[in-house]
């Protein structure tokens, strides 16, 4: 958090650590803790031996959205506005991938929140250690909200020129920062 969220200043809202929600005083939204919670969805002793990871960790879908949304439940919702301000939720079990964790399993994230209908009060925010800027092929919105190719097209239609592919990932990467 502090080296990604404060120093580069990925969140305009983190300042530190501990607090978020600072410039957001004004929207009625107050300074409050960061919870840290951890989750063992797709922790291989849980689900059967020999399975393939991407296999566990695709079954172990329901395990994560049921430990994200007692997290907001528990760290946010219960608290209220000023008792917890963001849920940092750690899943070490998808930490070496990234493929699905940026497609399935945040789709399935998002996807919760919204047939949950609680998008008006709770938004799914994720940080991968392998993420790169979308080429298309993860679910549109996970980390950086515009993938290669729309990046391209928009540098064609406002830029004036046509980007290549490397150019708008690095833009893309370099916005992220």
């Amino acid at each position: 958090v502090p080296r990604v969220l404060v120093k580069r200043g990925v969140c305009p809202f983190t300042k530190s650590a501990k607090k978020s929600g600072q410039g957001l005083r004004h929207l009625g939204v107050p300074v409050a803790p960061i919870a840290y919670p951890t989750s063992r969805a797709g922790a291989a002793p849980d689900y059967p031996v020999g399975l393939a990871p991407s296999h566990r960790l695709l079954l172990a879908l329901p395990d994560l959205l049921r430990d994200t949304f007692r997290s907001m439940a528990e760290d946010m919702l219960r608290a209220g506005p000023a008792g917890t301000s963001s849920i940092l939720l750690a899943v070490p079990a998808y930490d070496d991938y990234f493929g699905i964790f940026g497609s399935a399993a945040f789709a399935a994230l998002e996807a919760s929140v919204v047939c949950g209908g609680v998008a008006d009060a709770l938004g799914i925010v994720c940080f991968h250690p392998r993420y790169r800027t979308g080429d298309g092929t993860t679910f549109p919105g996970f980390g950086h909200m515009h993938s290669v190719p729309r990046l391209v097209k928009w540098g064609e239609e406002h830029g004036g020129r046509r980007y290549e592919e490397w150019e708008a990932a690095a833009g893309g990467a370099y916005q992220r920062r």
